[in-house]
């Protein structure tokens, strides 16, 4: 090789690299002649089609299944086919292998090897014919040939259609182009193949562009996010990670949803897992599996195991597969015919037997003490509380509306009557959206055997009247507000019963008509 001739490729090799500079590599050469090694990604503006047609062979049995068609003439078999389409926004490099002749770019051409792994014979075919058409001796062609590749390699596939087909035939059998460097793959491979390396490249994009966090409206890269894979939302590591840590910590596992409130995706569990750690994952797991048990409506914890039991609701029946208890449904008690006992008689049956029971004293008043605790805690429960008519939770309404959703299973009900529905329930004029307790129901929802105080009804009659909202005041020793009953200053507090003069807002130390009998306050105004 003369000096010129190797002046020429080493400052051709320079200008590819000063080009390609990430996808060129100099190889050891072979036999003294120069060796390229070309990594060239596609260039895709949009996503582009794939068409992938599968061959088999289906057996005619019968006249019918060929539905009037000719039989194949010798044989029982006769071709069919499956179409498989898909979009792709990347796909897998294409490899060209280069080794420069001692007498390029005077005379020959470089010698090629190609290797992209989607591609058939014919799509080989068709990229060999345009780059040995475009060669001319004496002008290096390298780049022409790269860029080429780069550039219009698609479109010379697609014929401008923006679409690709991939032909199981055409895989068949290895090739014998020795300028082919593609591994004998089946079409089956292929298409896999291209659907992982769309999501890997898919999943870069993502790492590097700046987006903004839905929660916190910071700026970040995408590395610092996590991907929601059922939704488009988008939220920082640091937001999701503290949103996941909350709701594991407070049992709520089933609100692990997509914080947008009108999403309800639920969270993946490798979000989950990433966001609380080994010990807290394993509790999520644990409580979803409870909560999800919870709002299946044939299944219950046997109450003697705590293992998941199916229920017979029709026989108030259910058999545990752990244990082999089989015990009421309603009650959880051995199962029975007729009603079930409330808190307050099991309690009852509990104290007969252990006064029948040779235990001593001092463990009869403890176990006693403990069944008196227990009813009257169901006493305040049945009082304060409704149970969810799906899963049968106790819940607490201490304010706002009577429309309220159970936070277990997500169930909507009405407090009153217990009636499912949302908002539609309260027009048909049964049950009042808001209500308003008079002063028996006050106390007896509390557990309070104290007698309501008649002031105290007085009080709230005040309060439905404007003329009565005027006429409150606040007690000065317990701070309950009071009501004026008509002229009279004279005020009795309805919770504490200190003597109250209304016209100086003070309590009445002494006797009353002496408060009264002086020339400050009268006790009629």
């Amino acid at each position: 090789m003369d000096q010129e001739t190797i002046q020429e490729q080493e400052e051709e090799i320079a200008t590819l690299k000063s080009i390609y500079e990430k996808e060129i590599t100099e190889l050891e050469p072979e036999n003294s002649l120069k060796r390229l090694q070309v990594n060239l990604p596609f260039n895709l503006d949009s996503a582009l089609s794939f068409k992938a047609v599968f061959y088999f062979n289906k057996e005619q049995t019968s006249s019918e299944e060929t539905k009037g068609e000719a039989p194949v003439s010798g044989g029982a078999s006769a071709p069919d086919f499956v179409i498989s389409e898909h979009k792709f926004s990347s796909l897998p490099s294409v490899l060209i292998d280069l080794l420069l002749p001692s007498d390029y770019p005077s005379h020959s051409p470089p010698s090629y090897k190609i290797k992209c792994d989607w591609m058939d014979d014919l799509h080989y075919e068709q990229i060999f014919n345009e780059l040995d058409a475009l060669w001319y001796p004496g002008v290096g062609i390298l780049f022409s040939w790269l860029d080429w590749l780069s550039n219009s390699l698609l479109s010379t596939l697609t014929a401008d259609k923006n679409e690709i087909e991939l032909n199981s035939l055409k895989y068949s059998f290895p090739s014998l182009d020795k300028r082919i460097l593609r591994e004998m793959k089946s079409i089956d491979r292929v298409v896999p193949m291209l659907i992982q390396n769309d999501k890997d490249c898919e999943e870069a994009r993502f790492l590097e562009l700046e987006m903004l966090c839905e929660v916190c409206y910071d700026t970040k890269k995408g590395s610092e996010f996590y991907r929601m894979y059922d939704c488009p939302h988008l939220y920082c590591k640091e937001c999701l990670n503290g949103y996941c840590q909350m709701h594991v910590k407070d049992g709520t596992v089933q609100n692990l949803k997509c914080p947008t409130k009108s999403c309800d995706v639920l969270i993946h569990p490798s979000i989950v897992a990433d966001a609380v750690g080994t010990e807290e994952f394993e509790r999520w797991e644990r409580l979803l599996l409870e909560r999800t048990i919870d709002t299946m409506e044939d299944m219950q914890y046997c109450p003697r195991c705590q293992y998941p039991a199916e229920c017979d609701y029709k026989n108030r029946q259910a058999i545990c597969a752990s244990c082999y208890f089989v015990f009421c449904s309603d009650c959880n008690s051995p199962w029975h015919l007729g009603n079930c006992l409330d808190g307050e008689q099991v309690v009852q049956v509990e104290l007969a037997k252990l006064k029948k029971s040779k235990i001593t004293k001092e463990e009869y008043l403890s176990k006693s003490h403990a069944l008196q605790e227990l009813k009257r805690s169901e006493k305040f429960l049945k009082s304060t509380s409704q149970p969810c008519p799906k899963c049968r939770v106790q819940i607490h309404k201490f304010e706002g509306c009577n429309k309220v959703t159970c936070n277990q299973c997500g169930t909507s009900f009405c407090y009153l009557c217990g009636g499912l529905g949302g908002y539609e329930h309260f027009t048909s004029g049964k049950c009042q959206l808001f209500y308003v307790p008079n002063g028996n129901e006050v106390f007896q929802r509390y557990g309070y055997d104290r007698v309501v105080p008649e002031r105290f009804n007085q009080m709230q009659n005040a309060i439905d009247r404007q003329a009565g909202r005027a006429s409150m005041m606040n007690c000065t020793s317990c701070g309950q507000r009071s009501a004026k009953i008509g002229n009279n200053n004279h005020v009795r507090c309805w919770s504490c019963n200190a003597h109250l003069c209304y016209h100086c807002k003070s309590r009445i130390i002494g006797p009353v008509g002496k408060h009264f009998s002086g020339l400050v306050c009268p006790q009629h105004s």
